[in-house]
């Protein structure tokens, strides 16, 4: 997750705004319910080939939620994830990813700070100390093997 957007990034194609509740407009802020230019702009976007996709910090949120869901499900190529739906398949699949910061700062709380993501190597380093000592074991039982057939071999001539 890290590499793709680092690399949608890079490519100028990640976008960080501050709420996706309203979008700057010629009064002051507008709703996302009454952006039917920014919806225009999105479809004449989207069939050219350009795909786009939201994400914010779920249906609750409100720097989006359900309107942004609903303004945007009649826009092809235009989809709304929260944190936890977004995927690597999803932030590449898509041209532009817009992001909240609030959102952005929940996915690098995920990414980064996730003890999940600080316990795999312990995690490997202590099966692997256990396959070290089950296969020492075995190589124990099969010299002790070895020796006793050795011995009997030794005593039966």
């Amino acid at each position: 997750m890290r590499c793709a957007l680092s690399a949608k990034a890079g490519e100028g194609r990640l976008v960080v705004v501050d709420s996706l509740a309203s979008m700057p407009g010629q009064a002051g802020t507008v709703p996302v319910r009454q952006l039917s230019p920014l919806l225009r702009g999105l479809a004449t976007l989207s069939a050219s080939g350009t795909t786009t996709l939201f994400v914010d910090c779920g249906e609750t949120d409100p720097q989006g939620g359900r309107p942004l869901r609903t303004a945007a499900a009649v826009v092809p190529g235009v989809a709304v994830l929260s944190t936890e739906q977004l995927t690597v398949y999803h932030s590449l699949r898509y041209h532009v990813l817009v992001i909240t910061a609030r959102a952005l700062r929940q996915l690098e709380h995920g990414l980064v700070d996730h003890p999940r993501h600080r316990m795999r190597a312990p995690l490997r380093a202590a099966w692997w100390r256990r396959e070290v000592e089950a296969f020492d074991k075995s190589a124990a039982e099969l010299g002790a093997a070895a020796d006793k057939a050795a011995a009997a071999l030794g005593a039966a001539q």
